[in-house]
């Protein structure tokens, strides 16, 4: 945790972060790929540190980024989530693996994809939208 501490501070310190937003890192599961599995460095399987921040929840937003060349971004202010909800297919729940989707008003949503111990990933998250800004 304490390279994640050093990050924020370094973030807030540049500006990059404002001090009303809360930065947390919570420290369980593994990063998986497209195919659910964990990604396993020392098979080769290497993993950018852009690949791990594009999906963000913070205190005051959702924001799921994707594409390296035509960059796309999903946004949701947290006060147009409605609903948080989190699914998983019959595999997902053997390798304990699934989707959170945040639905806002209208027709405004925005996919976390393969996130493992998503039950628990809900919670945090849960936690995090819920807070007072």
């Amino acid at each position: 945790g304490l390279h994640f501490e050093q990050v924020f501070r370094c973030a807030r310190k540049t500006g990059l972060i404002s001090d009303d937003v809360v930065l947390e890192w919570n420290g369980f599961g593994t990063m998986n790929g497209k195919d659910g599995k964990p990604y396993k460095t020392r098979d080769g399987g290497v993993m950018k540190l852009s690949d791990l921040i594009e999906m963000v929840c913070t205190n005051k937003r959702v924001v799921r980024r994707t594409g390296i060349i035509n960059v796309t971004t999903e946004e949701l202010n947290r006060e147009r989530i409605e609903s948080v909800e989190m699914r998983q297919s019959i595999l997902g729940r053997l390798f304990n693996y699934g989707d959170i989707y945040f639905s806002g008003t209208g027709t405004s949503k925005v996919v976390f994809r393969f996130i493992n111990q998503p039950r628990l990933m809900k919670q945090v998250i849960d936690d995090v939208i819920s807070r007072p800004n």
